[in-house]
């Protein structure tokens, strides 16, 4: 059996890996709603001429270019998007593998 403290410590850490499993999940589909309109301008820029117009927010300006200009930044911050998500996934499975065993541990069952 084990020792109260012990316990509280389990318990506290099941806590702490739970918090950042659900932290690590809403950060993920945030960026996945990023990488889908990074997409979306992606499959739309991609046809167009170089040189037409478009414009494009950067923080809270928006600036003139051209379709040519605009589109290999939006494929290079969809890439960077991707490489993000695969590290946080990778982050996500860990902390899911580490969760389960406490889980059992301290008898607690999923709703």
């Amino acid at each position: 059996m084990s020792t109260p403290q012990s316990q509280a410590e389990l318990t506290r850490r099941y806590q702490e890996l739970r918090m950042d499993v659900t932290e690590t999940a809403k950060k993920l589909a945030e960026l996945e709603g990023e990488k889908q309109e990074h997409k979306l301008v992606i499959d739309t820029l991609t046809p167009m001429d170089p040189n037409r117009k478009c414009f494009r927010m950067i923080g809270d300006i928006l600036v003139e270019r051209s379709a040519g200009e605009v589109l290999p930044a939006v494929q290079a911050n969809y890439e960077q998007i991707t490489n993000v998500m695969a590290s946080l996934e990778k982050i996500f499975q860990e902390k899911q593998k580490e969760l389960f065993p406490l889980q059992r541990q301290l008898n607690i069952t999923q709703q």
